[in-house]
């Protein structure tokens, strides 16, 4: 990226939890005329994502191309990172607004561990992935190891979006359960609108539409996850809450 021609160019970070629609996020953000999607990464390189890494996340291919512009000819450009990733040092992204699109907790760590396990790492749905629909986690696996020493850091970002009105909040589920309110909120927020450049498919294993976690997960990796995320379940997830407060009880 150059640092240069950043006039009228409009900044945005956009943080979201792994595994909840890091991809599918692109795509329509990228589907805006003149817009960049940078992805941050745990080295803390930037790079500018092109159609063909974004599709790797998505199930369908998109209608039409995703715009391919340079930097110079942008107006939006979007710095996606995961909140366990070092921040980048980019004076062009200080006074960046800021979109973060959270998931249901327990399916990113379901869907962690299954791209943990997979030959390759992948950005590529867990639905795809044919050993995917038997994965267990369990408590005291590496998969869940790992879980837990990304679990602080992402369950304190979480936490601190509650109530806070200076960055726009997005659910993932929601894509699927209020698809119009989500494009709204989006097109208020960037002034311009926008649309869904393709129909991603639901994937119905995801534990949020079953309200079961714990036919995927054993009760300790369940206790882990609830206890750590109580707070920004409550207040984003209240459709959840009780049937989670009955299953943590019994």
């Amino acid at each position: 990226m150059n640092a240069n021609n950043s006039t009228n160019k409009q900044f945005w970070v956009v943080s979201t939890l792994p595994r909840s629609g890091t991809h599918f996020l692109q795509a329509v953000l990228s589907s805006l005329p003149g817009s960049v999607v940078v992805q941050e990464f745990f080295n803390g390189s930037l790079a500018v994502m092109g159609n063909e890494w974004i599709n790797k996340g998505l199930y369908e291919e998109l209608d039409h191309p995703v715009n391919a512009v340079g930097e110079t000819q942008a107006r939006f450009i979007f710095l996606f990172r995961h909140p366990h990733h070092p921040p980048v040092e980019d004076s062009r992204f200080s006074g960046a607004r800021t979109i973060d699109l959270i998931g249901y907790p327990f399916d990113r760590y379901i869907s962690g561990g299954i791209v943990e396990n997979s030959d390759e790492y992948a950005a590529i749905p867990s639905a795809k992935r044919g050993y995917g629909k038997d994965y267990f986690l369990k408590s005291g696996s590496n998969d869940c190891t790992k879980a837990m020493s990304a679990m602080e850091i992402e369950s304190s970002w979480m936490n601190s979006l509650i109530g806070n009105k200076s960055t726009l909040v997005l659910r993932y589920e929601d894509f699927f359960n209020a698809p119009s309110m989500i494009l709204g909120c989006l097109s208020k927020e960037l002034g311009e609108d926008v649309i869904l450049p393709h129909q991603a498919r639901k994937n119905s294993s995801r534990v949020y539409w079953q309200d079961a976690p714990t036919a995927r997960m054993d009760d300790g990796a369940f206790f882990k996850i609830f206890d750590r995320f109580s707070r920004s379940l409550e207040y984003f997830y209240p459709e959840k809450w009780p049937i989670l407060c009955q299953l943590r009880k019994g």
